[in-house]
């Protein structure tokens, strides 16, 4: 469950049965964007219809991804 990735950290990693693989840092990086600290941030902005979160319209992972980068965090951005 992607949520889980931002618990990923030093000596955590997810295992996700249905790839049958182990996530770490670089997985999660390559899969978000971001660091794992970061997910809940391009989440926020992103918005995921699982967990019946709106974001924001017309920002997707990636635009939400660039942004959080280039700010540093949701707050920082939206001062």
């Amino acid at each position: 469950d992607k949520d889980l990735m931002q618990l990923v950290g030093d000596g955590v990693r997810m295992f996700d049965p249905m790839k049958n693989k182990y996530m770490g840092n670089d997985e999660v990086l390559e899969k978000f964007g971001v660091t794992p600290d970061k997910v809940v941030d391009v989440q926020a902005l992103a918005g995921d219809s699982v967990d019946n979160v709106p974001g924001v319209p017309g920002i997707g992972l990636k635009t939400a991804a660039l942004l959080i980068n280039e700010y540093g965090d949701l707050e920082t951005l939206l001062a």
